[in-house]
C-alpha cells in the first residue's frame, strides 16, 4: 500500500504568511479547524478547488456528528481517530491508501474490484491530467489547460484529480455517469454559499458548525437515514452493474462517479486505470432527481424542484442578482446567512459548466457584501425592497441594450441601412462589452445607493446606463468595419436610433445653466 492520507504528510500547504508545509488529512482538517492561516494547496487547480473544498467539510461533518462537537480543540491525532472510525472494519487504513494493490480491499475514493483483476481496465494512465486521464474537464483540441502539464505528479496532485472526478463528474458519453448531486449528467454540481472571508479556514468552520446543526433536518426532509447512512460509498463494492440506493445514504455521502483504481510500481511511479459501468453509482440517477438531493450549497429551482445548472454566462450580475434575493431560487443552507456572521461577507459562487460533448469554463466569484447591505438582507422587509430595486434595475438596463443600443449597433455595422437586419450578429462583440461594465458596476452602484430616496437611486441608474450605452457605441464608432463612403449616414442613423431609445426608456438628465446657455 502507498500513501497513506492518514499518517503520511503528503498534502502540501502555503500559508498567508507566505511558509510552505506539508500535513497528513487530519493535520490538514486539525489546522482548518483550529482556524490556521491556509492561504492555498501547491497542485491544487482552480477548477479542483470547489471539489476539494466541499470534500473536506462534507468528511469532517460525517467524522464529526457523533462527536458532540465541532473539532475546533481536537488535535492531529482526534481527527486522525475520528477518520478511522469511519472506516472501522475495513481492516486497517486501506481505504485511505492512494493504491492498495488487494484489489478486494478499498482505497482512497476507489471502490473495491470484485473481480479481482484489472482486464478490461483502461490504463495504464501516467499522470491525472493525462489524456485521456482523470480530469473533469473536456479539452478536445488541447487549448488553454493542456493535457499532461503535470510533468511529474506527486500524491496530492492524484489526490486532487480523485476527488475532483468522483464528486464532480457529469455524464460523459456511454458508460460513462456522473454525481446524483447535478440537475442532469450535463449539468454541474455548484457551489454557493457566504463566508466570513475569503480565507479557507473561515469558510471551513463556518460551513462544518451549519453542517452539523442542519443534518438532522437535511436527513429528514429528504427522507434519508439520520444516523447509520452510507457515509463513503467508495468502501462498497462495485462491478459497475448495480447502483447504490440513495435512500441509504447520508445527506452528505462521499459520492464515487466512477470505477478507478490507482497501482504504483515499485519506484513508486504511480498510475491510474478506470473502467465505465453500466449504471450510475448512486439510484435513482440525476435525471430523476434534477440534483435536488439535499446538497447544502446548492440553490434549487423553485419551479420544478432542479439543482441550479450554471452555463456559459457563469455567474454574471443577473444570475448573482437571483440567487441573492432568491428570486426563482430556494437557497441551500449555506446560503443563508447566519446570527453570527460577521457585518460584512461575501457571497461566493463557483462551477464548471459543462455541455455536450465539451465544457464552457469554470465560473468563480466572489461578491463582497457590506455591512449596510448585509443587514438590509436579514430583515424581511428591506430585503424585499432591495430586491424589487435590483430586479427593476436589471430590467430597465435589458430594455436599454434591446431597444436602444442594439438597434443603433446594427444601423452603424449596416451603414445606415433604413430596414435593420435583427438576424446580423456583428453586434455580439459590443454587447459583451456591454455587458461587462454591467457586470463590473451593478452591485457596487447598488450598495453605494442603498440609503438614497428611491427617485435618486432610480436616476443614478440611468444616469449610468446613458453613459454606458454611450460609450460603448463610441467605442463601436471606433472599431467597426464600415465603408468610407457610408461611414458618416451609418453614424448619423445609429446615433439618431441611439439617442430616441435612450429618451424614451430614461429619464432626461439634468441640464446645467451654462449647458443651456450652450444651447
Amino acid at each position: 500500500m502507498r500513501h497513506n492520507l492518514l499518517t503520511d504528510p503528503i498534502i502540501r500547504v502555503t500559508t498567508i504568511e507566505g511558509r510552505s508545509t506539508s500535513l497528513s488529512l487530519p493535520g490538514l482538517l486539525a489546522s482548518l479547524a483550529a482556524g490556521d492561516s491556509i492561504d492555498g494547496f501547491a497542485g491544487l487547480r482552480p477548477h479542483q478547488a470547489p471539489a476539494w473544498y466541499t470534500f473536506l467539510v462534507q468528511l469532517a461533518a460525517l467524522a464529526s456528528l457523533d462527536g458532540g462537537d465541532d473539532g475546533r480543540g481536537a488535535s492531529e491525532e482526534e481527527w486522525r481517530a475520528r477518520l478511522r472510525a469511519l472506516t472501522a472494519g475495513e481492516g486497517g487504513d486501506a481505504p485511505w491508501h492512494l493504491a492498495v494493490e488487494d484489489l478486494s480491499r478499498p482505497a482512497f475514493l476507489q471502490p473495491p474490484v470484485p473481480e479481482g483483476s484489472l482486464a478490461g481496465f483502461q490504463g495504464p494512465i501516467d499522470g491525472p491530467d493525462a489524456d485521456p486521464g482523470l480530469d473533469v474537464l473536456v479539452t478536445g483540441r488541447d487549448h488553454d489547460l493542456k493535457f499532461g502539464a503535470i510533468g511529474a505528479p506527486l500524491p496530492d496532485h492524484w489526490v486532487y484529480a480523485l476527488v475532483t472526478l468522483q464528486t464532480q463528474a457529469g455524464f460523459s458519453g456511454r458508460s460513462n455517469y456522473g454525481v446524483v448531486r447535478m440537475n442532469s449528467g450535463y449539468g454541474s454540481r455548484p457551489v454557493v454559499g457566504f463566508a466570513p472571508d475569503r480565507s479557507w479556514a473561515g469558510r471551513f468552520r463556518r460551513d462544518l458548525d451549519l453542517l452539523l446543526r442542519e443534518h438532522d433536518q437535511l436527513a429528514r426532509a429528504h427522507e434519508r437515514p439520520v444516523r447509520g447512512g452510507t457515509a463513503l460509498l467508495w468502501l462498497q463494492p462495485w462491478d459497475g452493474n448495480d447502483s447504490w440506493p440513495l435512500r441509504q445514504c447520508d445527506p452528505y455521502v462521499i459520492e464515487v462517479a466512477r470505477r478507478v483504481r490507482l497501482v504504483a510500481d515499485p519506484a513508486g511511479r504511480m498510475a491510474a486505470f478506470r473502467k465505465g459501468t453500466a449504471a450510475p453509482r448512486i439510484a435513482p440517477k440525476s435525471d430523476v432527481m434534477k440534483g435536488n438531493v439535499g446538497d447544502p450549497w446548492i440553490p434549487v429551482k423553485i419551479e420544478d424542484g432542479a439543482a441550479l445548472t450554471v452555463g456559459p454566462r457563469g455567474f454574471d450580475y443577473d444570475r448573482l442578482r437571483c440567487l441573492l434575493f432568491e428570486d426563482g431560487y430556494a437557497a441551500g443552507p449555506c446560503q443563508q446567512l447566519q446570527p453570527d456572521d460577521p457585518e460584512e461577507v461575501y457571497l461566493y459562487a463557483a462551477a464548471l459548466a459543462r455541455g455536450q460533448g465539451g465544457t464552457d469554463g469554470f465560473h468563480e466569484r466572489w461578491l463582497p457584501i457590506p455591512r449596510r447591505a448585509r443587514f438590509r438582507l436579514a430583515g424581511a422587509a428591506e430585503r424585499e425592497s432591495l430586491a424589487e430595486l435590483a430586479r427593476d434595475r436589471v430590467e430597465l438596463a435589458a430594455q436599454v441594450e434591446k431597444s436602444a443600443l442594439r438597434p443603433a449597433l446594427l444601423a452603424l455595422l449596416q451603414a445606415g441601412d433604413e430596414k435593420l437586419d435583427f438576424q446580423d450578429g456583428r453586434h455580439v462583440r459590443w454587447g459583451e462589452e456591454w455587458s461587462r461594465r454591467l457586470d463590473v458596476a451593478f452591485f457596487p452602484q447598488l450598495w453605494e445607493d442603498l440609503d438614497l430616496p428611491r427617485t435618486e437611486q432610480d436616476a443614478r441608474w440611468a444616469a449610468f446606463l446613458r453613459s454606458c450605452a454611450l460609450e460603448v457605441f463610441e467605442q463601436a464608432w471606433a472599431e467597426a468595419p464600415v465603408a468610407d463612403v457610408r461611414r458618416e449616414r451609418a453614424r448619423a442613423r445609429a446615433e439618431a436610433l441611439l439617442l430616441s431609445g435612450l429618451r424614451k426608456l430614461l429619464p432626461s438628465p439634468p441640464v446645467s445653466e451654462e449647458e443651456g446657455d450652450d444651447h
